[in-house]
Parts: C-alpha cells; sequence; structure tokens
C-alpha cells in the first residue's frame, strides 16, 4: 500500500447531525448525552442542542423540547414523533405522543 492509499485508508466520514424529525420514532429513555455545541462557519456562529441516539448525533431544537417538557408534565410519555416543515428560520416543528398515559395526582 502506498503513502496514498494508506492515507485514504485513515480518513472516516464526517459525523453527520441528524434532525429528531428525521425518525420514526424517538425512545425518549435513549436519548443521551444532551449538550449544547457552538457552530461556526466563517460568516455565523450559533449554538444548538444535540445529543446521542441509536448511535447517531441528533440536533434537538429547544421548541421540540419545551414541547416534550410540557407533556411528561402531564403525561407518562416515552415515545414521540417529531414533524418538521418549512425549511430555514420558517422551520416549525410538532411533535406528537405515540404512548403514555395521564399521570395520577
Amino acid at each position: 500500500m502506498n503513502e496514498l492509499e494508506n492515507y485514504l485508508e485513515q480518513i472516516k466520514e464526517p459525523i453527520k447531525t441528524k434532525n429528531i424529525a428525521d425518525y420514526e420514532v424517538v425512545e425518549l429513555d435513549k436519548v443521551t448525552n444532551i449538550r449544547e455545541e457552538t457552530i461556526e462557519t466563517s460568516t455565523d456562529k450559533w449554538t444548538q442542542i444535540v445529543a446521542e441516539y441509536m448511535g447517531d448525533k441528533m440536533k434537538i431544537p429547544l421548541k421540540v423540547l419545551l414541547d416534550i417538557k410540557h407533556m411528561k408534565a402531564n403525561y407518562e410519555v416515552n415515545k414521540v414523533n417529531v414533524m418538521k416543515s418549512g425549511e430555514g428560520k420558517k422551520t416549525s416543528y410538532t411533535v406528537f405522543p405515540l404512548d403514555g398515559k395521564k399521570k395520577v395526582d
């Protein structure tokens, strides 16, 4: 194996960040390592919330986290589906519970 082939063997595909809406079902108890990440380009800088899910790096919009928080306050929810519509600054998300029952006080 020559030097170029050796180098090419060592190159790894960059880790791609999926969006929570890319999954048909998200099991909330399997979401781990939630953290904020700062992304910086030559023209812009922003922070996003990411987590690990099923071996993938996953972006979770704050609106989705807040919707899940409100759901979990009243229901025992562990599975959700997130629908995404629009793009860019006009993106909106809707969170649907796929299981759970009303919490008893």
